[in-house]
C-alpha cells in the first residue's frame, strides 16, 4: 500500500481522469449523522446507484460506534466529471482553533474508495488527512505522472 499526496487542485482533477482508466466503481460512504439523500451527488446519480450498505468497516476504517452507510455508483466519466467541482477529495477546517481535515462533498464527511469489480484500487480517509493506493500499477502510473506517492 503506498499515500499519495495531492499538491492542488489541478492534481485532484487530473487524479480524477485517471482513475477512470484503473477502476469501475466508487464507494462513498457516510456516517449515520449525516444525511447523504440530500448531498447533490445522491440527487444527480439517484437512478445510477447500484447498491446501499449498512456498514462498520469499509476502506481503511473499521467503526465501533454506530454504523455507516456506503453507497455505490458507477464511476464513469459523468461522475469524474462530477467530482471536478469539488478542489480535493477532503478540506481541512477549524473548531475553536484546532485543524481538522474531513469535509467533503456539499459540507459532509465522506470517505471514498474507488475500485475494479470487487478489488480496492485507491481509497480516502478523510478524517485522517490520507489518499491511499492499493494497486502497485496505480502507484507506478501516478510516480510516472510526477504524483507524490509514498511507502506506507
Amino acid at each position: 500500500m503506498k499515500f499519495l499526496r495531492l499538491r492542488n487542485k489541478e492534481e485532484y482533477r487530473k487524479m480524477l481522469q485517471i482513475l477512470l482508466n484503473h477502476t469501475d466503481t466508487i464507494q462513498i460512504t457516510v456516517t449515520g449523522d449525516e444525511d447523504f439523500t440530500e448531498q447533490s451527488l445522491y440527487q444527480a446519480f439517484d437512478d445510477d446507484l447500484i447498491k446501499v450498505v449498512q456498514t462498520k468497516k469499509w476502506p481503511g476504517t473499521i467503526r465501533s460506534g454506530p454504523g455507516a452507510m456506503s453507497y455505490f455508483y458507477p464511476y464513469n466519466t459523468k461522475m469524474a466529471n462530477f467530482l471536478k467541482k469539488y478542489n480535493s477529495f477532503y478540506k481541512q477546517y477549524r473548531e475553536n482553533g484546532v485543524s481538522f481535515f474531513g469535509y467533503t462533498l456539499d459540507g459532509i464527511e465522506a470517505d471514498m474508495a474507488f475500485l475494479k469489480g470487487n478489488e480496492i484500487i485507491f481509497y480516502t480517509i478523510a478524517h485522517e488527512n490520507e489518499m491511499r493506493i492499493d494497486s502497485e500499477s496505480l502507484a507506478r502510473f501516478l510516480k510516472g505522472e510526477g504524483y507524490i506517492v509514498k511507502k506506507y
